[in-house]
């Protein structure tokens, strides 16, 4: 069963904090559904005309498996988009319960 209600807005204000302290990218908008695969939506840019996408990737997977989903089974992917790429993620932080979401990183193109 997915998780809903006080339980999705800390894991989103969870993201939040923890993105925010990286400060190569902001967000630039916040998207909760209620759709199963996609209950949380971040839409994020870098600060940086060119920045190191591979470095951004491996934060992303950093934050999420050492970090937010680090007492639980999880799991994530990447997927390289023409603007960026787009990080998604699963996990079971409670018994019968679980939280997903999906994460655009878009490079800033222009100043």
């Amino acid at each position: 069963m997915p998780i809903v209600g006080r339980d999705q807005d800390a894991w989103e204000t969870d993201w939040v904090e923890v993105l925010s302290e990286l400060p190569y990218l902001r967000v630039l908008k916040r998207d909760r559904s209620f759709q199963l695969d996609r209950m949380i939506g971040l839409r994020l840019q870098m600060n940086y005309i060119g920045g190191n996408m591979k470095m951004v990737k491996d934060d992303m997977e950093r934050v999420w498996s050492e970090q937010l989903a680090a007492d639980m089974d999880a799991f994530h992917t990447i997927t390289d988009t023409d603007d960026g790429f787009e990080f998604q993620f699963a996990g079971l932080p409670k018994k019968g319960e679980y939280i997903s979401g999906m994460i655009t990183v878009l490079q800033k193109k222009t100043r």
